[in-house]
């Protein structure tokens, strides 16, 4: 049985403990105080709340920019799917044009992301990887550099002077 403070019992409750359900009462009142907790963020991320506290959209929209960091392109496989996902931001729904331009040159950018590697927990790093990767390829990226120029960066110097 754990016998020191609220962290070492959690990480030493045995697995058996919470398949059979015999938590000491102490740890039965943790887990049972972070229950609502968990069970606001699953709400919140699923959809299952109010749809104006939905986080689904915004849940999406990170999900899809990714494809703009070369990592994921070295680290995943970028097809055309992943592409259409980009219809979930306003700008490519709107234009058609744009997203068959983004699906034809999606094979200068997984060339171009060859090879990136960028350590993801140094947020500075990356940050700064990602745009000398930007700026270094951009040229050899056909429709992705423009869609980077037009949109991406037109939102960040929008959102730095407001």
């Amino acid at each position: 049985m754990p016998t020191g403070n609220v962290s070492e019992i959690s990480c030493e409750i045995s697995f058996e403990y919470w398949v059979h359900g015999n938590l000491p009462a102490r740890v039965q009142a943790i887990v049972g105080g972070l229950n609502p907790a968990f069970a606001y963020l699953e709400a919140h991320l699923t959809g299952t709340c109010q749809h104006v506290y939905s986080c689904i959209h915004s849940y999406e929209i990170c999900g899809v920019l990714q494809l703009f960091g070369p990592s994921f392109n070295e680290e995943n496989d970028s097809t055309a799917v992943n592409v259409a996902r980009l219809e979930v931001i306003l700008p490519f729904e709107a234009r058609p044009a744009l997203m068959l331009e983004l699906q034809r040159d999606l094979h200068l950018y997984v060339v171009a992301s060859a090879g990136f590697t960028m350590d993801h927990g140094d947020v500075d790093d990356f940050t700064a990887g990602i745009l000398t990767s930007w700026k270094n390829h951009a040229t050899e990226v056909g429709a992705w550099s423009d869609v980077q120029i037009h949109f991406l960066l037109k939102k960040v110097k929008q959102t730095a002077s407001d």
